[in-house]
């Protein structure tokens, strides 16, 4: 995570309540898709149907019990599909930054 980021997040700390997710799968997939400094496209689209296959409900069920649980008003998300789906469901606004 960026420093500015992190003093950032500090920062804000001190007015709002944070919760910072981040997961071990997102790393793992961007790593495992690159073949010679390039897109491998059907790696890709295998492995994002596994992510799918084996577990996609299980985040978004747990993260529909940590929004309920922290009271959360508002969810950020960057291209992480679990969070706006959890978020639609439990009727909390979110913003998705993609690049």
């Amino acid at each position: 995570m960026p420093q500015e980021f992190v003093l950032y997040i500090e920062r804000l700390e001190w007015i709002y309540d944070i919760r910072v997710y981040s997961y071990a799968v997102g790393y793992k997939f961007r790593q495992n898709n690159f073949s010679g400094g390039r897109l491998d496209m059907m790696q890709t689209i295998k492995v994002g149907l596994e992510y799918y296959a084996d577990g996609f409900g299980n985040l978004v069920d747990k993260l529909i019990n940590e929004l309920d649980t922290y009271q959360v008003s508002l969810a950020i998300t960057d291209f992480e599909p679990g969070l706006p789906r959890a978020g639609v469901r439990n009727g909390i606004p979110f913003i998705s930054v993609d690049n």
